[in-house]
This record gives C-alpha cells, structure tokens and sequence, in this order.
C-alpha cells in the first residue's frame, strides 16, 4: 500500500498545494497548483499509454480547472509540469533560464582565425515570456 501512495506524493515545489482529482478521457489526474506551475499525476491505469495522448488530455484537465492557458509542458506519461499563462505571460520553464552577460575580456591570438570571449552571465529572476502567436 505504501508504494501506491507514493506515486502521488507532490514533487518539489508542490509540497503543501491541496491536489485536486480530475478526469478526462480515460486519464485521471491529481492536480497540484502553486503560482502559475501546476503538477499532473497520472493515478489511472492505462495500458502503454502515450505522452502525447496522455499530455493532451492533461492540458485539456488543467484548461479547465484553472482558465488559464499552458505556456509549456514537460515531463512523460506519469508525471507532467506544467507553466500556465493567465493572460499576463508565464515564467519560463525550469532549466531554461533567460541570461543576462556581459563581455569581460576579448582574447585574439597573433595571427589566429578566431576570437575567444569571456563572458559572465546572470539569470534573470522572474521574467516572463509569452509563446509564439499561434
């Protein structure tokens, strides 16, 4: 029984945020939201299921617990994160930090073909980012 339960435990990040059950199609889903991420846990059995099928039926769940729209996804057939866009942009997806860098040195060697660089980079905290226009 414990195994079971902890297939549904929140991942990091979601710890305290009451899940949510939800259905759709044939795939049931405990929904964890904090800010504009949301977690999706596949709890139905489901026989060599598909990302994608499994993925779309997600979006479609979170869509319509939430309103929102969903800026990006990642994950598999189990377990899904997701960035909602409710109209003022989202933060981009974890991994994917936007940089800030500055040049620091320029190093060309007599006679080389080329340039190194030495940059510093930064990431930005908090920027948001709409997706392409559909």
């Amino acid at each position: 029984m414990t195994g079971s339960a902890a297939c549904t435990l929140p991942g990091p990040g979601m710890y305290g945020a009451p899940p949510t059950r939800v259905s759709e199609g044939q795939s049931t889903f405990l929904l964890r939201r904090q800010g504009n991420e949301v977690e999706a846990i596949r709890t139905s059995v489901e026989i060599l299921p598909s990302r994608a099928a499994v993925s779309g039926r997600a979006g479609l769940a979170v869509r319509r617990v939430t309103g929102c729209d969903i800026a990006w996804m990642r994950g598999d057939a189990a377990l899904l994160r997701m960035g909602l866009d409710c109209g003022e942009g989202a933060l981009l997806p974890p991994g994917r930090p936007e940089l800030d860098c500055d040049v620091i040195d320029e190093i060309t060697a007599t006679g080389a073909v080329y340039t190194e660089l030495a940059i510093r980079c930064g990431a930005l905290s908090g920027s948001a980012w709409r997706p392409a226009e559909r």
